[in-house]
This record gives C-alpha cells, sequence and structure tokens, in this order.
C-alpha cells in the first residue's frame, strides 16, 4: 500500500486495514475524509489540533472509496477538491490579474470561487499579490477549476502546488522548487552515502521505457475568438472574428470604429483559425525516405487569441516531438518525500540510460558524479511501519479524528520516483495522470 505524490496533479493513495473496528469501517462511506500520513507514528494523535495534524503531514489524502468492511481505503490529494464543482455555463472572462489578493482576479474568482464559497476547502498559500498583467479567457460549462487553474498558470507563466494542508501555491518553478538550481538528492545504481547539503538514496534501480504512441511532428490548436465589435479599446494580440468569418489579430491598439475595422492592414493582421506548431522531423518515411508527417489537431477550450492558441500547441508540440521516456527509480530508502518532493529537482546518474552530463557535475562520496539534473515527476512511498495514519472526518458538528495506525496493514520500506519533464498527459486516472500540462485543450 502506499501514497503518489505527482508533480502538478492530485496525487492518489491506497491503504488496507487488518480487522478494523466498526468506528473505522463507518469512515469509509464519508466523502471528503482526510486520510493524512506522518514520517513517524503519533502516540495520541487527539492531542494535537487538526490544523497542525495537517501541517506535519508527507500527504493528505481526500477519500473517495473503499470497502464497505473497512479492510481498504482509497483516494486523491488534496487538488482533487479542485476538480469538483464544474462551471454551470460557458463564461466570458474579462481582463484580471493571476491573484490580486481580495480584488477580483483568476486565482480569487474563477479557481476557488471564494465568492461563492465553492473552494472546497482550499485556500490561498504562497501567491504573489500583483494587479498586472492581465488576461482574459474562457471558461466551458463542465469545466473544473483544477483545469482552469492550469490553463491561467500557462497563460501567466508560473506553476501550482496545492498542500498537504489543503493551500495552494503558485509561483515560478525556481520559487516552489528550489532545487530547480541546486538539487539537494544523488540517485545512482552506484552505492551512495550522504555528504553536506546533498543525500544520496540507497538501493537504486534506473528502469526505462520508451514508446511512439502519441508521437507528432506538429501541433494544431483550434480556438474561437469574439466577433469584432464597434466601440472597443482593443489591445495589440487581441484576436476577432469579422464579419466574413476571417480571423484577424489586432496590430496596432485603438478603439474600434467604421475607420479601422478589420480588414484594415494598419490596425489587424489576417490569421489562421487556428495555432501551429511545427517540429523539424528526425524520421522519414521507409519508402521515399521523406520526412514523416505526424499531425495532432485540438480544440483549446479557453484560449480566445491566436497567440494564445500558438502558445498551447507549442506547449503541446514539447510534449510529442520525441518518444515518451518513462524512467523509474526505485529505491528502499525511507522518508523518500523528506528528502525530495514531486516537482523537484535531483541529480542521476546511470549511463546506461543516458542520464549523464559532464557538462553538470556533482561532486558526491568523495569523487565527481557527471549526473543529469533531472525533475521528480512523481513519487511513490510504500506505507511503512513506523509511519502514522490519521483520519480527519466530519460527524456533523466537529471535525473529529481517529488513528488508523494500529490496523494499517504495512509495506515494507522503498519508494518509487518517475523522473523527467513530463512530455505527454496520459489519462489513465485523476490520481496518476502525468502532470505538467501547460494548457487546457
Amino acid at each position: 500500500m502506499s501514497f503518489t505524490s505527482v508533480y502538478q496533479a492530485p496525487g492518489r493513495f491506497d491503504v488496507d486495514l487488518e480487522d478494523p473496528p466498526v468506528e473505522v469501517r463507518k469512515i469509509v462511506g464519508k466523502l471528503g475524509t482526510a486520510i493524512v500520513f506522518h514520517r513517524a507514528r503519533l502516540s495520541d494523535p487527539k492531542a494535537y489540533t487538526v490544523a497542525n495534524l495537517f501541517s506535519m503531514a508527507m500527504f493528505t489524502g481526500i477519500l473517495t472509496g473503499g470497502a464497505t468492511d473497512g479492510s481498504s481505503m482509497e483516494g486523491l490529494g488534496p487538488a482533487y477538491l479542485l476538480t469538483l464543482a464544474r462551471q454551470q455555463e460557458d463564461q466570458t472572462i474579462s481582463k484580471r490579474p493571476l491573484y490580486d489578493g481580495s480584488n477580483t482576479s483568476w486565482i480569487r474568482n474563477n479557481v476557488l470561487r471564494l465568492g461563492v464559497t465553492e473552494n472546497n476547502g482550499v485556500t490561498v498559500g504562497t501567491i504573489t499579490s500583483a494587479s498586472t498583467p492581465k488576461r482574459a479567457g474562457k471558461i466551458e460549462a463542465g469545466q473544473t477549476p483544477l483545469s482552469v487553474l492550469e490553463d491561467v498558470c500557462r497563460r501567466f507563466s508560473r506553476f501550482w502546488r496545492v498542500n498537504p494542508d489543503g493551500t495552494l501555491d503558485v509561483g515560478t518553478q525556481a520559487a516552489l522548487w528550489p532545487s530547480t538550481s541546486a538539487p539537494t538528492v544523488v540517485a545512482s545504481p552506484k552505492g551512495l552515502g550522504r555528504e553536506l547539503n546533498v543525500t544520496g538514496l540507497t538501493g537504486v534501480e534506473v528502469t526505462e521505457v520508451d514508446d511512439f504512441d502519441d508521437y507528432a511532428s506538429e501541433v494544431v490548436v483550434n480556438f474561437t475568438p469574439d466577433d469584432f465589435a464597434f466601440g472597443v479599446a482593443y489591445e495589440v494580440g487581441d484576436t476577432v472574428v469579422a464579419t466574413s468569418g476571417a480571423y484577424y489579430e489586432c496590430k496596432l491598439a485603438h478603439t474600434s470604429s467604421g475607420a479601422n475595422y478589420p480588414p484594415n492592414t494598419t490596425y489587424w493582421d489576417a490569421r489562421d483559425a487556428y495555432g501551429t506548431a511545427t517540429a523539424t522531423s528526425v524520421f522519414v518515411n521507409p519508402f521515399s525516405a521523406s520526412s514523416l508527417v505526424a499531425r495532432k489537431v485540438d480544440t483549446a477550450r479557453n484560449a480566445t487569441t491566436y497567440d494564445d492558441a500558438t502558445d498551447i500547441a507549442t506547449n503541446r508540440l514539447a510534449r510529442f516531438d520525441d518518444p515518451a521516456k518513462e524512467i523509474t527509480i526505485s529505491t528502499d530508502s525511507f522518508n523518500v518525500s523528506g528528502a525530495a518532493k514531486a516537482g523537484d529537482t535531483i541529480y542521476v546518474y546511470s549511463p546506461v540510460h543516458g542520464l549523464v552530463d559532464t557538462a553538470n557535475e556533482a561532486p558526491f562520496g568523495g569523487t565527481v558524479l557527471p549526473a543529469a539534473a533531472v525533475r521528480v515527476t512523481a513519487i511513490e512511498e510504500n506505507i511503512s511501519e513506523v509511519m502514522g495514519v490519521v483520519a480527519v472526518w466530519w460527524d456533523g458538528a466537529t471535525q473529529q479524528v481517529t488513528d488508523l495506525s494500529p490496523w494499517v496493514r504495512w509495506e515494507t520500506t522503498g519508494a518509487r520516483l518517475e523522473l523527467g519533464e513530463p512530455r505527454r498527459l496520459r489519462p489513465r486516472q485523476l490520481g496518476n495522470v502525468s502532470p505538467g500540462s501547460r494548457g487546457t485543450v
């Protein structure tokens, strides 16, 4: 049994229990119950405040199901709470900042939906407040706040994570994961220990699987801009549909009138009804040896400008123009999540898998390893007997705490780390989706 933290995705957990009492079995039927995992077992979890239990957590899961006899529980990470309150109807969003404190912003109004209390307990964590820049967009009926979050982070060149205490952090990659520029963990099939601020994982085994299932040399993303209207203050980059049905992009800021409507070339450039990104193909067909053309076509639900659609196409192409590389590190180290977290960058040295970088050598163990710096996209950690597992649930009046540790079926110490900048989105299940989608399509 294990819990899995995933880079920019909810993550998941599953835990088995042995002969749990009635009060534990009843918890299975309570959607919204938090299953909290700690690095060490707590002698009396009820002696702690609920806030402290969350702040000390390695991982917090939201219960979504389990066996009615209480023998098993499963669920997803706290970001799952942002998938429940779907958008009721199509909505066009005016230009607004990413986050501006208590003022109107994408995070406050369209992700956490604080004005209508639909945040499901997720609150603002570390997010810099700024009134500019501002972006407009669309939200489709049925869209989740989590997909809106992914989209606006792409628009504002930001990243996100939901912490075990239910707080949402949004910022640059380096701000959320400082190890991006200074890794503090080394993994290699060679035996390693610890040196100063760098931890070596033990019992490491590296595996890699490549495939071309989703390969593309070109990605096309269709989008739907607003119709041209008179009396509108258009800015550079705004895209409209003219009465002819053609698409035009504003090239000079102006207030629209009969003297400057498209196709007036002083103010407008004609654009395709889609954004395109094309890679230089390194693959050829076996008959004429000309370049293989593999085109993917998507529709951007949220894009309203040509530049936005092109950005989405470019970001999606970056995940499909090479074979998928699924690299996994298995280790018997305890408390891996205490040394590295999903989203962190670590040093990995494994020549047989091409994980070598002579320009990025890492001093370790009295020698220098030409190790590659690789991002950790997911960490699956076994639930071992030294850990503590606690349920936090609502009895209709107050939050209750139940220690599940006495009935947990423990696993041996160990963890698996999935590596590499995510190249594609594989929607196997919500908690296991390969993260890092830069845009919603």
